[in-house]
C-alpha cells in the first residue's frame, strides 16, 4: 500500500497521455483537436451556429473559433463556486460544454492538461469571458472580461513537446477530417487555413455525402447519377450516396459520428437493402436472376460515402472501427430497400444503368 500514489487529472494524463489519446504522435495529437472541434461541431447540431475556422499558426498554435452561443459559464451549487467552464476543462464530471452529449467529451477535459499552453474565450450572452492553462495548470484563472457584442468561443491550443515530442500536426490528415465533418453535418461551412505553407481550403456540402462523392468522382467514369438517401429514425440520422463505376475499382467509406470504420451494421444494412432492391426489380424485370445477387455482388465497381450520427453507437472492439448495432442495420437495410425502389420507380433510366452495372460486373 504505501507505493501507492493518488494522482490528480493532470497528473494521470500527463503521465498516460497514450492511455487517453491513443498515442503520443501525430495521431495523439489529431485526438486531441478532435474533441476541441467536436465542442464547436455540436454548436451547430444545436442550432446554435453556421460556420466553424481551424487554423495552424506558424508558431505551432491550432486555433479553432465558431459563432456559437458560446459556454456556459454558471456556476452551479454542486461546482462549489467553480465555473460550468472551468470544471468542463479539468474534471471527468460534465458532458463537455453543456451542448450534446458525445464520447469525443471523454478528451476533453485532458486537452489543456497535455498542452504546452491553452488558453479559450467566450462571448455568452453579451459578456466576453476568458480562462487560461499551462501544461495543465490554471494560469489565467476564470475571468469576466466585460461587455461584448460578438458571439461564438475562440480555442487555441498548442501541443507539449514534453508529452508528443517534435511531433505536429498532420494537415492531410487534420483537412480529410475537417472535409468528412462538413459532409456528415450538411449546412456546415469550415474554413481550414495553414498559416506555415499559406494553404487554405473551404469545406461546404449541404447535400450532405452526395456533394463529397461527387467530389471524389470527379474525375472518374461513372455508370449513372449519384444516388442519395438520408433519413431520420428514432436516434439516428443516416446519410448514404453512392453510384457504381463504368470501369475501375470500388471502395466503400463509411462513418459513425463522423469517425472513419472499417465495417459494420451500417455498412452491411446498406448493401443488404441495395441486393433486395435489385433483387426485387432485376426479377420483375427479367434481367437479373434473383439467386445471382447479393450483398458482394453489387460490390464491384460500387463507390459509396454513408454516414450514421447517433448517441447510441456500439463497437466490436476497443478500436471503435467496426460498429456492432444489429437493430440499426436492420433499420437501414429496411429504408435503404424502400427508398431506393421509390427512386428507380420514378426514374427508368436510372434503373436500367444500375441494373446494367451490376449485369456487367457479374
Amino acid at each position: 500500500m504505501d507505493d501507492l500514489q493518488i494522482l490528480t487529472l493532470r497528473e494521470g494524463v500527463r503521465l498516460r497521455s497514450n492511455m487517453y489519446f491513443g498515442s503520443t504522435d501525430t495521431f495523439g495529437i489529431h485526438a486531441a483537436l478532435k474533441s476541441l472541434i467536436e465542442t464547436s461541431v455540436d454548436e451547430y447540431g444545436a442550432s446554435h451556429s453556421s460556420f466553424i475556422e481551424v487554423t495552424l499558426t506558424r508558431d505551432g498554435w491550432a486555433v479553432i473559433s465558431d459563432d456559437g452561443q458560446g459556454v456556459r459559464v454558471d456556476t452551479p451549487p454542486e461546482f462549489n463556486g467553480r465555473s460550468f467552464l472551468e470544471v468542463a476543462l479539468t474534471e471527468f464530471l460534465v458532458d463537455g460544454f453543456g451542448v450534446a452529449k458525445r464520447s469525443s467529451y471523454d478528451l476533453l477535459p485532458a486537452t489543456p492538461a497535455v498542452a504546452a499552453e491553452f488558453d479559450l474565450e467566450t462571448h455568452r450572452d453579451g459578456r466576453c469571458y476568458r480562462i487560461g492553462f499551462t501544461q495543465g495548470l490554471i494560469t489565467q484563472p476564470f475571468t469576466d472580461e466585460g461587455p461584448s457584442d460578438r458571439r461564438g468561443t475562440t480555442m487555441r491550443w498548442k501541443p507539449d513537446p514534453a508529452i508528443f515530442g517534435d511531433h505536429t500536426v498532420d494537415t492531410q490528415l487534420l483537412r480529410r477530417y475537417l472535409e468528412i465533418l462538413a459532409a456528415v453535418y450538411c449546412g456546415l461551412r469550415i474554413h481550414f487555413c495553414d498559416e506555415r505553407t499559406d494553404e487554405s481550403a473551404t469545406y461546404y456540402h449541404p447535400n450532405g455525402c452526395a456533394d463529397l462523392l461527387r467530389v471524389k468522382n470527379a474525375d472518374q467514369r461513372v455508370a449513372y447519377p449519384v444516388i442519395s438517401i438520408q433519413m431520420e429514425c428514432e436516434d439516428v440520422k443516416f446519410d448514404l450516396a453512392f453510384q457504381h463505376l463504368s470501369s475501375g475499382v470500388g471502395w466503400i467509406h463509411s462513418y459513425v459520428n463522423a469517425d472513419a470504420t472499417d465495417d459494420g451494421s451500417h455498412v452491411r444494412g446498406f448493401l443488404t437493402g441495395l441486393a433486395s432492391s435489385i433483387r426485387q426489380i432485376g426479377t420483375f424485370t427479367g434481367c437479373i436472376s434473383a439467386a445471382d445477387v447479393d450483398s458482394n455482388s453489387v460490390r464491384p465497381g460500387l463507390t459509396a460515402l454513408l454516414s450514421i450520427v447517433t448517441e447510441n453507437a456500439h463497437f466490436e472492439s476497443p478500436t471503435r472501427s467496426v460498429l456492432h448495432h444489429p437493430a440499426i442495420g436492420i433499420t437501414i437495410a429496411q429504408q435503404v430497400q424502400t427508398r431506393l425502389m421509390t427512386i428507380l420507380t420514378e426514374h427508368p433510366s436510372l434503373q436500367a444503368a444500375l441494373l446494367q452495372s451490376i449485369v456487367k460486373a457479374g
